[in-house]
């Protein structure tokens, strides 16, 4: 504790008054605001996105309302099954800051392994709106990925 307590400390000396992750996007935000925090030329048609640390900031706040307005709660699991876009950026940090429990799952996994994932984050704290009726779909989302790697022979 007393080592905690040292970081905190030293953290706070050098102008990081916030030690989690939401709050140093807000320091960032208010530190670097028009600079650029994310760019991501992954888009639809080869796209590229560019957003500021205010822009970055205010996107995280607005997914961070929108799960808490569909019931995410501090503590419930979030699963994020996505590549490295800057819409997996967003909705990680907002699931942080809406107080959830960041699960992210490797994009190389195929269904049973990710249906593993799934359930691990169930026992970890997960209520969301299907309540206990996730575990049977995390059941059949794995025996749908045996079946499929079955059939694909791997």
């Amino acid at each position: 504790m007393i080592l905690g307590s040292f970081i905190v400390g030293f953290l706070t000396l050098f102008g990081f008054a916030f030690c989690i992750l939401p709050g140093l996007v807000v320091a960032a935000a208010q530190r670097f605001g028009a600079a650029e925090a994310v760019v991501d030329r992954n888009g639809p048609g080869g796209t590229t996105t560019r957003w500021t640390f205010a822009e970055l900031a205010d996107a995280i706040d607005e997914q961070a309302a929108a799960l808490v307005a569909s019931g995410i709660e501090p503590g419930d699991a979030v699963a994020l099954w996505a590549p490295n876009i800057w819409e997996w950026t967003v909705s990680a940090f907002a699931t942080l800051r809406a107080g959830g429990i960041l699960v992210p799952i490797n994009t190389r996994f195929k269904g049973g392994e990710a249906a593993f994932g799934l359930q691990q984050a169930v026992g970890v704290g997960h209520r969301g709106p299907c309540g206990d009726g996730c575990r049977p779909q995390c059941t059949a989302l794995g025996n749908a990925g045996s079946a499929n790697a079955s059939a694909a022979g791997d």
